[in-house]
């Protein structure tokens, strides 16, 4: 270092000035190369932890929301449907004696029909609603700005629709659901919803399955949500 010191010193002043001048730029411009890296590797770690969010919410065989994902979405509907006063409704379906397709045809055919199920689902529903597994053959459809009819309306569409549906492990077989359905009451919590959901469901299939039941008729009957 002495030694380029003294050819530093040794050199006239004019290029005395252009090589302090040119290390100054050198330092700059590796400065804003170690920025710009350190920016992308921010960026990078940002996207990972977003996706890795998002993989944490969502269930790996149906990409529909897993069951933790489903009531942090209503939990948040909830909410702000609590500030602007609108209305949510809530949709339970069960696919109808699922347990005699893994008997059957092996769970690997089990798993085809609840993935196509719930794509068939996401396809019919509106940008805004959302659809979680909530575990096992149960899925869930949140509808936000929805009364019960409207709900009533948008299960009998899915219930035909899945009706429809075709499986490769075998052409010729026909799969019915079976529904519930209710509306989310102002102030109330996610659990007490989907506890109410869930009985109109069960009343679904105990009387006779491949039907929409809405909890309002059980209400009806002197069925109690608790």
């Amino acid at each position: 270092m002495p030694i380029l010191r003294g050819q530093l010193l040794n050199l006239p002043a004019d290029d005395q000035a252009f090589m302090v001048d040119g290390a100054s730029r050198l330092s700059k411009v590796v400065l804003l190369c170690a920025s710009i890296a350190i920016g992308y590797l921010w960026m990078a770690a940002l996207q990972l932890s977003n996706e890795l969010d998002a993989l944490s919410l969502t269930d790996a065989l149906t990409s529909a929301l897993n069951r933790r994902g489903l009531e942090d979405r209503l939990g948040r509907e909830l909410r702000r449907a609590e500030m602007n006063g609108g209305r949510i409704a809530l949709i339970c379906l069960d696919v109808d004696h699922f347990k005699q397709i893994n008997d059957r045809y092996g769970h690997p055919a089990g798993d085809s029909v609840l993935s196509t199920f719930a794509k068939a689902l996401s396809e019919m529903l509106r940008p805004a609603d959302a659809l979680g597994r909530f575990g096992g053959e149960e899925f869930v459809a949140i509808l936000p700005n929805t009364d019960e009819e409207g709900a009533r309306v948008v299960a009998e569409r899915l219930r035909e629709r899945l009706r429809s549906l075709r499986f490769e492990f075998d052409s010729q077989l026909r799969l019915t659901a079976s529904f519930g359905v209710t509306v989310c009451e102002r102030g109330e919590d996610d659990q007490a919803a989907l506890r109410r959901c869930d009985q109109a469901l069960y009343a679904a299939k105990q009387s006779g399955r491949n039907r929409v039941v809405a909890f309002t008729s059980l209400e009806a009957q002197g069925v109690s949500s608790n």
